[in-house]
């Protein structure tokens, strides 16, 4: 088996983390216990915890300000494969079939998931501020991770925010959604409004790449329906 220096260091570092979360875990046990029989005095016990604890923290800190927190290595196959670990995936939002984009940063490899509608934001904001013009109501255009375009009196609000889970099933339905009656509408994670709403999503060469969103307090007439609709098609025909 070949020696991997690299990979020795990391496990190395790994196994130097669990020894010192171990021993802290034990020694904090055992020193609270004596101080609670009066053999040790409340300071000195404090003083323990702040030099054994606040180093382990501040370095696992730092770890993940780095980008390193995670302490996984994967081997290239014969192919050029690389599998990115299930729960890092899951924190970003990678889905599977998803498109990546790869960079060189000096001698780093970095991955960075694609966006189709990163290059349509301009497009998008002018589509929507025109649009808005005439039917003076919110509207809101994402992709599949978070709001690219807003115009209404809410833009300042919705702009670049993450999208909600009700949104990302909205996009994966590859339809229209037309609520004219008052309903809680979550656009963004734990932001809910009121309101009546209609939901068309931007589909790419048969991909669900985004979503456009009109909401009002008001009814929503068929044609902000329609215009919700021009602008979800439109857009998707400018990335096919």
């Amino acid at each position: 088996m070949n020696y991997d220096e690299n990979i020795f260091k990391a496990k190395a570092n790994q196994r130097a983390r669990k020894i010192w979360l171990i021993f802290a875990l034990l020694l904090t046990a055992n020193y609270g216990s004596d101080t609670s029989k009066g053999i040790r005095s409340g300071p000195y016990f404090l003083t323990f915890v702040l030099l054994c604890w606040i180093p382990f923290f501040a370095g696992q800190i730092l770890l993940k300000v780095k980008g390193m927190a995670t302490g996984v290595l994967r081997r290239i196959d014969d192919l050029g494969r690389i599998v990115i670990p299930k729960e890092i995936r899951k924190n970003l939002k990678i889905r599977d079939g998803e498109s990546l984009e790869i960079f060189i940063n000096g001698d780093a490899i970095v991955l960075k998931k694609y966006s189709f509608m990163s290059d349509l934001n301009d497009i998008a904001q002018t589509c929507s501020d025109s649009i808005y013009d005439v039917i003076n109501k919110n509207i809101v255009i994402t992709d599949r991770d978070r709001i690219i375009a807003a115009s209404g009196p809410l833009k300042k609000k919705y702009m670049g925010k993450e999208i909600s889970k009700f949104i990302e099933e909205a996009i994966d339905k590859r339809g229209n959604i037309v609520k004219n009656s008052k309903a809680e509408l979550e656009l963004v994670n734990d932001i809910y409004v009121d309101a009546c709403y209609a939901l068309s999503s931007v589909v790419a060469n048969g991909d669900a790449v985004g979503l456009v969103i009109i909401f009002s307090e008001n009814n929503i007439k068929e044609s902000d329906e329609k215009c919700a609709c021009f602008i979800s098609k439109f857009l998707g025909k400018h990335l096919e």
